[in-house]
């Protein structure tokens, strides 16, 4: 096998520039993804003519390797557009002008996707280098720069040595971190223990470079704002990453904005090579092949890259955020809930083979939930259903007619029910919302349910917050929720459960509701169905858990779920604050979320825990957490969100629903004693 990937990581190629030992080292990282969501197919030769073969001429004559990111999908589908493109990127690696860096046979969300998917996505992709580049890359760019702790465990699996991941969120996790940390290679610290090394992008020299290609300023001043970042005399030795992003937003237009800048005249692709000559011009600053820092990060600390506040950084300024591809985008709940449903089966049986994981990657990819063009968007609504008819997956049964909302009776506020296994109260006048639930061994102590306004001392918490409500907001609309008085039926009749059912009236249209709460074991389930026409652009948050803060002792808080790996994320809770869900601006309806990818999530303390549950193959809901301190004591919420908004939540064609209506979704909460593990 030939590669630039046979060279140890302790023997860089020789690095240029005015030092022999120059003291900021700098590397940049092009990557390819031929499915960009609003690219065309039939634009693509124009794509390869005018971007990719460029990038190779980049390559040719830069001052140092060039790190050329691209996952195997899109190496399939140019070796069958442009063979003579993928033999030249072939030469180019074998001679070492190129690193390759790799991704997965395609560009999905690890956090967002069970551990079998991402394991299978990185493995078929590793498996078209070595078909279509006889190479094997050593560090891989994390997927939209988009981690969870779970990951690392899973790329190391795949044969990486290191990744490739954003400093600026990071760095947005961990406030405390020197900011020179920016330049020094470390190690991620994974969910399981185990670690691997980390070499850094950066979000900001990337958007200059961008900018300065498309004309805003000249090559000459992007390399005095690269020479701003060489260490201080007798400083450390510093690394910076120049670009690590799209190839095609060079001499290409992807048409992804309205506002996109006019090709220029001059071409994009020779003012970048102008730049890097100005910077390799400078004192003390050389090109090196990001793989020569692979030794360096293996020496670094061992970190956490994420926190209870940041759980899955991701690249870019907070608008930019996991949600996309999570519950916002185009159809994304949708396609989430439709692939996981695919991805229950095939793990479900034996004889699944690589050919429908490899379906099944490519059709998970973060490329036809955003700014996908219509025509790509009805191709792939085709192209997912003919694969789940191939596995016998039904489509979703028809809807049926709403039911009728019952006048609500006059009857007292609460309705109590307890059983062997647990107590509960469910609020007749608000939706038969949980009051209180509790462990019977404990009735004065209960766990979750309703903190009414007077609660805190602090008018910002001056509600009431409610625990297995429903939530709907749209901008500039009134607020939706299923907090009115309701009519109830209760059957006893199960010997295993007593059920509380009722259909409650909003303003979108019925709710149904029923609570199964099981006579034996501290657990009860929560079904909910939305008999709704359509389900406004907005958020849609529902299954609240309200933490009664006397109940839990905040020094051991922690959440606990999976978000992408083997083994789930744990994150304390008894510091800080956690806003999950809080609105990033009037446009942004939330800033991160929990992938929550085997369906279960947990908070409690070192004495009890809850431990929520839900099918992923029928609603793809992700998490949301809350944990403010309030002068002696706190607030803590869960929620869990099937819609938000940004500047991707809009319809490709006109009627086509947000969502599958109606909208199903149960969980179970199960009261458990023990921390959360």
């Amino acid at each position: 096998m030939s590669h630039s990937s046979d060279r140890p990581a302790d023997q860089p190629p020789p690095e240029t520039g005015a030092d022999a030992a120059p003291g900021l080292r700098v590397y940049a990282i092009f990557h390819l993804n031929i499915a960009f969501s609003s690219i065309a197919e039939e634009a693509r030769p124009a794509l390869v003519a005018r971007a990719y073969a460029r990038l190779l001429d980049l390559a040719e004559a830069a001052p140092g390797p060039i790190g050329v990111e691209a996952t195997g999908y899109t190496l399939e589908e140019l070796a069958r557009l442009a063979p003579d493109w993928i033999a030249r990127l072939k030469g180019l690696v074998a001679a070492g002008r190129v690193t390759l860096i790799g991704s997965g046979y395609a560009q999905a969300i690890g956090p967002l996707m069970p551990a079998a998917a991402n394991a299978w996505n990185l493995q078929l992709g590793r498996q078209a280098y070595a078909d279509l580049l006889d190479a094997a890359p050593r560090l891989a760019l994390v997927n939209e720069q988009t981690y969870g702790p779970g990951l690392p465990a899973l790329y190391a699996e795949a044969g990486y040595e290191g990744l490739v991941m954003e400093w600026e969120n990071c760095f947005r996790a961990h406030p405390d971190w020197p900011p020179a940390r920016r330049y020094a290679p470390l190690r991620a610290a994974g969910s399981d223990g185990a670690s691997l090394p980390v070499i850094w992008s950066h979000t900001i020299p990337f958007q200059k470079l961008q900018r300065m290609a498309h004309g805003e300023f000249e090559p000459q001043e992007f390399a005095t704002f690269v020479a701003g970042h060489r260490p201080p005399p007798g400083g450390a030795r510093r690394a910076l990453c120049l670009y690590c992003n799209d190839a095609e937003v060079f001499d290409f237009r992807p048409g992804r904005f309205e506002a996109e800048p006019a090709l220029a005249a001059e071409s994009e692709w020779q003012r970048i090579a102008d730049a890097f000559a100005a910077v390799a011009a400078l004192d003390g600053v050389a090109f090196t092949d990001p793989t020569a820092l692979l030794t360096e990060a293996a020496a670094g600390p061992a970190l956490r890259l994420e926190s209870a506040s940041v759980p899955l950084p991701t690249k870019k300024q907070a608008k930019y955020t996991i949600l996309r591809w999570a519950v916002s985008g185009r159809s994304s709940f949708t396609i989430n809930t439709r692939c996981q449903r695919i991805a229950d089966r095939l793990a479900a049986d034996p004889a699944a083979t690589a050919a429908q994981w490899k379906e099944l990657c490519f059709l998970w990819s973060s490329d036809f939930r955003t700014h996908i063009t219509a025509d790509r968007w009805s191709a792939y609504k085709a192209r997912l259903a003919g694969f789940e008819a191939a596995l016998g997956l039904s489509p979703e049964a028809p809807p049926a007619p709403a039911p009728a909302v019952p006048s609500a009776p006059a009857e007292s506020r609460l309705l109590t029910v307890e059983t062997a296994g647990l107590g509960i109260a469910l609020n007749r006048r608000r939706g038969l919302a949980v009051e209180r639930c509790w462990l019977p061994e404990a009735p004065g102590n209960w766990l979750f349910g309703t903190l009414h306004l007077d609660h805190f001392d602090d008018i910002l918490l001056g509600a009431d917050w409610y625990s297995g409500n429903v939530v709907q907001q749209s901008p500039g609309a009134h607020q939706v929720t299923d907090l009115n008085p309701c009519a109830v039926t209760v059957d006893e009749s199960d010997p295993d459960a007593v059920q509380v059912a009722s259909v409650i009236g909003t303003a979108l249209g019925p709710v149904e509701k029923r609570y199964r709460i099981l006579r034996h074991e501290p657990e009860l389930a929560l079904d909910l169905v939305l008999h709704w026409p359509e389900v406004p652009r907005g958020l849609l948050r529902l299954g609240f858990v309200t933490l009664n803060p006397a109940a839990f002792d905040r020094r051991s808080l922690a959440y606990v779920c999976h978000n992408g790996g083997r083994v789930p994320d744990r994150h304390g809770l008894s510091q800080g604050e956690v806003e999950h869900g809080r609105p990033v601006s009037l446009l942004v309806s939330a800033g991160t979320a929990l992938g929550v990818t085997e369906g279960r999530f947990e908070i409690g303390d070192d004495r009890h825990r809850l431990c929520i549950s839900f099918d992923r193959g029928a609603a793809a809901l992700v998490g949301q957490v809350t944990c403010r301190s309030v002068a002696e004591t706190y607030f803590a919420q869960v929620a869990f969100s099937a819609a938000e908004v940004d500047d991707t939540s809009r319809a490709v064609q006109e009627g086509e629903p947000r969502l599958p209506l109606p909208f199903r979704i149960g969980f179970r909460i199960r009261l458990e004693r023990g921390p959360a593990s």
